[in-house]
């Protein structure tokens, strides 16, 4: 009986303590609500809610300053702007080397892009495709992508908060595409709860490869 009842205490004591830890990333998550500011990612699902509209996110990656990228920033919640173009004038002056591009092909898609990548000699989305012929998981796409030369590559590992998709297919063909329009022009955004069709991480080293996720789109099967 007292083994049994240290073995019960010491269960307890486990478990007390992965809910105290789990207390505390839940009450941090609120805490910049509180304050009037949120993530930026997070800031992002709502403006593309308020505005129907859908982001893709360019992000950096530095070891040694790993709260410098753009997924780090704290951003002020949503503003009293009157439309998205002043929204995303807002950012573009208060976040750190945010820029962003809206999509030539679907004006409801913007392209968030981290403005030091646009510094590099050779930066993949920067690159074009000579031809490409996929129908496929959209996960796989960077993977065939890649075969074109192109230095980018499914993102292996991503953070606990995310879940990639593993839904979606899609049928990507045509000749000159540049790899932002391959990547995004061909996903289907019909009944897509998600506001961000990708996000893509690449290290500042110059020549590093870029990591391409897909999240989930919120659509059931």
């Amino acid at each position: 009986m007292k083994v049994c009842g240290l073995i019960i205490v010491a269960i307890a004591l486990t478990f007390g303590n992965v809910l105290t830890t789990f207390s505390v990333a839940q009450d941090s998550a609120p805490e910049f609500s509180q304050k009037g500011y949120l993530p930026l990612p997070w800031l992002l699902q709502e403006v593309g809610s308020k505005y129907e509209c859908f982001f893709t996110i360019e992000d950096s990656m530095n070891e040694n300053d790993p709260l410098s990228s753009l997924r780090a920033q704290r951003v002020a919640k949503l503003s009293d702007a009157r439309n998205l173009a002043d929204e995303l004038e807002r950012l573009r002056r208060t976040v750190p080397n945010f820029l962003y591009e809206i999509n030539k092909d679907n004006p409801k898609i913007v392209h968030i892009i981290d403005a030091r990548l646009l510094q590099k000699k050779q930066y993949a989305l920067q690159g074009i495709i000579g031809k490409i012929d996929f129908n496929g998981q959209i996960n796989e796409l960077p993977a065939a992508i890649s075969k074109q030369g192109i230095a980018i590559y499914p993102m292996l590992v991503v953070m606990t908060s995310e879940q990639p998709d593993f839904i979606t297919t899609v049928e990507v063909k045509g000749e000159r595409l540049s790899v932002r329009d391959a990547l995004t022009n061909f996903v289907p955004l019909e009944g897509r709860i998600g506001r961000t069709i990708w996000i893509a991480r690449t290290n500042v080293a110059e020549d590093s490869l870029t990591h391409i996720y897909y999240p989930w789109s919120g659509k059931k099967p």
